[in-house]
């Protein structure tokens, strides 16, 4: 009886949760962290923290505040790691969002940081010399939420496209080179990248996500691990069982439950994996 009401708990939440999975989600949010780490210089190593906290007025507009703390460590490979300087957090920029655009005041300076809503083809940067361009967009799942994703690919100017992809925008997330940093490119992974994301206390979002590959709604998003029990189907027995696991049930047969379980490979079994599997099924 008990695990049949949480079964029904849970259910009806995800519903709710996931009725609104694919609308649009926000970059600014009060709280959001941004974790970044660098290492373009040969000697040290860097790790940067971009937390939004408060609100304030600029130029007659409202914004968030986004502070920025980073610590700067020297290389194990040539030392012993010890911290070289650390920067307590300080403000940084103020942040605005409106209609899948978000703007950036920096320097006395109000300009475009971000642009979600373009599309391929668009032009995402350019100066004198270069441009950047989309050249695909798609959508991802993570953790149960569908996010828009921009593949963007730097071009000179009068020339062909210079290799494939060399950087991702995520809606709600930002830039695979950091959220700073959505316009500097070097090679995907390299130099300084977002290792993670963090709102309302959880982690939503890695460096590895970027490169998920992208939600086919044509088949529903369907994927192996979301067929938890293993019968070839994606739906409710598959929510039945990840409950089960939750409330203590026993282990699949086929491996761990704890292992199997997990579909959206965060480490834990929760009802994010729930989530995960209930966008599947209303995209089919």
């Amino acid at each position: 009886m008990r695990q049949g009401k949480l079964l029904t708990f849970a259910f009806l939440a995800m519903q709710c949760m996931m009725a609104v999975a694919q609308d649009y989600h926000p970059l600014v949010v009060e709280g959001k962290q941004w974790k970044e780490y660098s290492e373009i210089s040969w000697l040290n190593r860097y790790e940067y923290t971009y937390t939004i906290f408060g609100d304030t007025v600029i130029d007659g507009e409202q914004y968030h505040k986004l502070y920025i703390e980073y610590t700067i460590f020297v290389r194990p490979d040539i030392g012993e790691g010890n911290v070289f300087y650390t920067q307590p957090k300080v403000f940084f920029a103020g942040l605005q969002e409106q209609d899948g655009r978000v703007y950036i005041h920096q320097y006395d300076k109000k300009r475009q940081f971000y642009d979600f809503t373009l599309n391929e083809g668009d032009i995402a940067f350019e100066n004198d010399d270069y441009l950047q361009r989309v050249v695909k967009v798609d959508t991802i799942a993570v953790n149960g939420i569908l996010r828009r994703r921009l593949l963007l690919s730097e071009y000179e100017k009068g020339q062909s496209v210079m290799g494939e992809a060399t950087g991702y925008w995520v809606e709600g997330i930002g830039g695979s080179r950091g959220l700073e940093n959505p316009s500097d490119w070097f090679d995907i992974g390299s130099g300084h990248y977002l290792t993670e994301c963090i709102e309302d206390g959880r982690r939503i979002f890695t460096k590895d996500d970027f490169t998920a590959p992208a939600y086919n709604q044509d088949d529903g998003g369907w994927n192996p691990k979301a067929d938890v029990n293993g019968d070839g189907t994606v739906d409710v027995a598959d929510i039945a069982t990840i409950i089960s696991v939750m409330s203590g049930g026993s282990p699949l047969p086929s491996e761990g439950a704890g292992t199997a379980a997990d579909v959206n490979g965060d480490g834990v079994v929760d009802v994010a994996d729930v989530a995960t599997i209930i966008s599947i099924m209303a995209a089919k």
